[in-house]
């Protein structure tokens, strides 16, 4: 019986994860997923969620949202349904759901880079 490969962690990246952005570089520059992967040996450091400011973060949240295709549909207590009109909108009205919603993409970016680092 022939033993099948493990498909590579990369196939496993959604097709619209790899134009959206995972940072902002220190000149303002917006760092894609596409981008870091592309120029991991010219050192692009990962996105740090510990080493940017809550307004960096909504910002960033907010760019991948807004960027997205498809955005799964989910419920939330007091909210009900959420889509990615929702979403957007929660996280500018600063709700109390807004941190949930951007430690999702937080934890997205941070998923998606592993992903990529684990062929290496």
């Amino acid at each position: 019986m022939p033993v099948q490969k493990k498909k590579p962690e990369r196939n496993k990246i959604p097709k619209d994860q790899w134009n959206l952005v995972i940072r902002i570089d220190e000149n303002g520059n917006e760092i894609t997923l596409e981008d870091y992967d592309s120029n991991q040996k010219e050192r692009i450091l990962p996105f740090q969620a510990d080493s940017i400011s809550e307004v960096a973060k909504k910002e960033l949240a907010l760019n991948r949202l807004e960027n997205v295709k498809n955005y799964g549909i989910f419920r939330l207590p007091d909210v009900g349904k959420v889509d990615r009109e929702k979403a957007i909108q929660l996280i500018k009205e600063d709700s109390e759901h807004a941190k949930y919603l951007i430690q999702l993409e937080l934890k997205t970016i941070d998923l998606m880079v592993q992903r990529l680092n684990s062929e290496e």
